[in-house]
């Protein structure tokens, strides 16, 4: 479903306009077909769920990676919305962009930076700020650094030193801390800064305000043309559509079906966040009951995705759900119900009729350091839908096919309201 977008913002217009610019170029389209052939090989393409949604992940990946290639300019850098549903901007269509697991509650925003050079990131705060806010310098590194960024540093917002009116600073450059609170070092390798603001609530929670300005090093160089864009596409996507299968392979396919890997660390520095991954497998007449410990964590969210990382339906449907989404049970735990049908349980995580796909839970701004959790934390079971009663807490709370439309309607309203908050 593409989601009409009013918002006057020349920045991301131009930028969507020059994506799919590059994107449909002879050289890019011949890397899709590439692309494809190489989702084709997988063994998750021999599954009808993975066949289903092929086609569309593919694009959206290709088109994923062409962010960091389009909004590269480091010596004039512009914050930019990145990984996003499939939209229409200014009337033109936007066939999305989304891979890795794209989080349905985060607000993905880029910037480009140069390693060499010195920056100043002003801000402001507005409230009700998100559940969790973090700004990452991205660059090469990690298991797959010719493919795409990896952490080099991360400040959550809880860290930043803010003035009497909710006002910051932030310096980007090379050198060491030595004690400021309001500094990221970066790295020679360093090319992007990353804001990741977690919303629970999406009709009231607001990322910060943010520019980003280059104060110092090399002289400025001139911004790349089209021709070095697509060359630069064409070199990122041979190695970007192999590590994004592998990733995948390795990050949710642990474990056989319905079941979770304990709840770990997440991989890339993020300092406030632990997550488990799994894969679902559900008949149309079965439901998976899962039950979350939030553990004090100040943001708890689920999601599904296809075979190929990129998320099922979560604005016009339930394809993930956030503590400030579900229900919790009488205890503080969540129970959420995950199928195919919906089984008029508020709490349903719909797969978008997919019977197979991969799912997330991630645990943020936590209490304590992350550390490894019990497993206890995050239980599932598959059950029968004609038992499902059976396998709910008394108290669950139930809906009729009128309070599921408000539900849906509240999350379209919430939506459309956070996708113009990005410069406003």
């Amino acid at each position: 479903m593409a989601i009409d977008v009013r918002v006057d913002d020349a920045e991301q217009a131009a930028f969507e306009a020059k994506s799919m610019e590059i994107f449909r170029t002879t050289e890019v389209q011949e890397q899709l077909e590439i692309a494809r052939r190489l989702f084709l090989a997988d063994p998750l393409a021999q599954t009808p769920s993975g066949r289903t949604t092929l086609e569309r992940s593919v694009g959206e990946a290709v088109r994923g990676a062409l962010d960091w290639i389009v909004n590269g300019d480091a010596m004039r850098p512009s914050f930019v919305w990145v990984q996003t549903p499939p939209h229409r901007w200014f009337g033109v269509e936007f066939a999305g962009n989304r891979w890795g697991i794209d989080n349905p509650d985060n607000l993905y925003a880029t910037a480009a930076l140069d390693g060499a050079s010195r920056y100043i990131l002003r801000g402001r705060l507005r409230r009700p700020a998100p559940a969790e806010c973090t700004l990452t310098v991205m660059g090469r590194g990690g298991p797959y650094p010719k493919a795409f960024p990896h952490s080099n540093a991360c400040l959550s917002l809880d860290e930043i030193e803010l003035g009497a009116d909710d006002t910051f600073e932030i310096t980007i450059d090379s050198s060491p801390a030595h004690g400021r609170r309001n500094h990221l070092q970066s790295r020679p390798e360093s090319m992007a800064l990353l804001l990741r603001p977690s919303l629970g609530d999406w009709t009231t929670e607001t990322p910060p305000l943010l520019t980003l300005e280059r104060v110092g090093g090399p002289a400025a160089r001139q911004a790349a043309g089209k021709a070095g864009l697509v060359k630069a596409a064409v070199e990122k996507l041979r190695e970007f559509i192999p590590a994004a299968l592998d990733f995948n392979r390795k990050a949710c396919y642990r474990l056989p079906p319905n079941q979770l890997t304990p709840p770990t660390p997440t991989p890339g520095g993020l300092l406030t966040q632990i997550t488990s991954f799994g894969q679902f497998q559900i008949a149309d007449d079965e439901a998976l009951v899962l039950t979350i410990d939030r553990i004090g964590a100040r943001y708890l969210g689920f999601q599904l995705c296809d075979h190929w990382m990129v998320g099922t339906e979560y604005v016009s449907a339930t394809g993930s759900l956030n503590h400030a989404q579900a229900v919790p049970d009488d205890d503080g735990t969540y129970t959420l119900v995950i199928a195919p049908a919906d089984p008029g349980v508020h709490n349903w995580v719909d797969t978008e009729r997919l019977n197979s796909g991969e799912m997330l839970i991630r645990w943020q701004a936590l209490p304590h350091p992350p550390k490894e959790e019990k497993p206890s934390i995050a239980a599932a079971r598959l059950v029968k839908l004609a038992r499902l009663g059976d396998a709910l807490p008394s108290g669950t709370k139930m809906v009729d096919a009128r309070e599921r439309r408000r539900q849906i309607e509240q999350r379209e309203r919430g939506f459309a309201r956070r996708i113009g908050q990005l410069r406003r």
